[in-house]
């Protein structure tokens, strides 16, 4: 199959690492990728070995003319079959071109966004019932399938030893911003009575000197915290930790999560978005009511009370394997590819 993606990103993050997955996928199944997006580095270096065709360029406005001309002449040239969109303004012009070419288009949903982002599309992938029930209620009326993020084995080995030293680790990886619950976290866990745990926060962002300012206030709380930035390897950081924890208010889906699964390590997530449709609680971690101090408490001292991490980390790893791997996702996302071209053009 020959297909286009269009992605109008204007960082790396999560919609720019499932695409690098699901093209590595789509290239070892021997499909044709053509590529056009915006100019971020990392994400042009790791698309370079799957591409058959890329094209760089500047979406700042994504019903302009000059793209929907560039657009159709790709399509027409590179015989494209099918367009699958990533991110709003990438889907709004995808949109409009697929309708031109009369070729249909998938757009894959990452956040809770509103369904007029993408209503030129002709067929929808949430990567969560939480993602897929928002797009719903803001009116969305097309077809709508539920695909859940994959990823790559991050470890080669499951984690085996847990809570060394009688100390909780626990691990946040993502964007530290307001919304992401960072700030709640570190303030629950100052109050805790339970002291003897480590927090690492791996990841960048706007609020990242906020959260080092609010820690660096208070000494005892400096110790126990850590900062590790943007990292382009987070395994040692995960096999580090006993538990992967998310503390979102808002949350599409909540890969970091899954990236804990691939090395065995569970997590603890709040009961928000595509989170809970990762983490069975009590199983391959723990959930806890968003915002709520108590709910967080309680779960911790459940952890320490039960202690079978060693159990909870095989069942991590095991939802990996069934749930969330590249595999899976890739899978289902060419079985959408194959319902998007039949009912189009039956």
């Amino acid at each position: 199959m020959n297909i286009l993606h269009i992605i109008s990103s204007s960082n790396f993050g999560g919609a720019e690492n499932y695409l690098y997955l699901l093209s590595k996928y789509q290239k070892n199944r021997g499909h044709s990728l053509f590529f056009y997006k915006t100019d971020v580095k990392r994400l042009t270096f790791l698309l370079k070995t799957f591409e058959n065709q890329s094209y760089t360029v500047k979406i700042k406005n994504s019903v302009s003319p000059f793209h929907i001309a560039k657009l159709l002449k790709i399509i027409r040239k590179n015989r494209i079959e099918l367009i699958h969109t990533h991110l709003s303004k990438a889907s709004v012009l995808g949109g409009i071109v697929g309708k031109i070419a009369k070729i249909p288009v998938v757009s894959t949903v990452h956040g809770m966004n509103n369904a007029k982002d993408y209503r030129f599309s002709d067929y929808l992938i949430a990567v969560s019932e939480g993602v897929a029930d928002n797009l719903r209620k803001t009116g969305a009326k097309k077809k709508i399938f539920v695909v859940h993020n994959g990823v790559e084995q991050k470890c080669k080995d499951k984690k085996e030893k847990f809570f060394e030293d009688s100390i909780l680790k626990l691990v946040y990886v993502g964007r530290i911003s307001a919304e992401k619950g960072i700030f709640f976290l570190i303030d629950a866990l100052s109050e805790w009575k339970y002291k003897n745990w480590r927090l690492t926060v791996v990841g960048g962002g706007k609020d990242s000197c906020a959260a080092k300012n609010f820690v660096s206030q208070d000494i005892s709380l400096g110790l126990k915290i850590k900062f590790a930035g943007f990292q382009n390897d987070i395994k040692p950081f995960l096999k580090a930790a006993d538990f992967v924890i998310l503390p979102s208010f808002k949350e599409g889906f909540g890969l970091a999560l899954v990236e804990g699964f691939s090395c065995g390590v569970p997590g603890i997530g709040a009961k928000t978005g595509g989170i809970p449709e990762i983490i069975s609680d009590g199983e391959n971690g723990f959930l806890f009511e968003s915002g709520n101090k108590e709910s967080l408490y309680g779960t911790l001292e459940k952890i320490l009370i039960d202690k079978k991490f060693e159990y909870w980390g095989q069942k991590s790893f095991e939802t990996y394997l069934t749930k969330f791997s590249i595999e899976k996702m890739g899978e289902k996302t060419l079985e959408v590819y194959e319902k998007a071209i039949s009912d189009y053009f039956a």
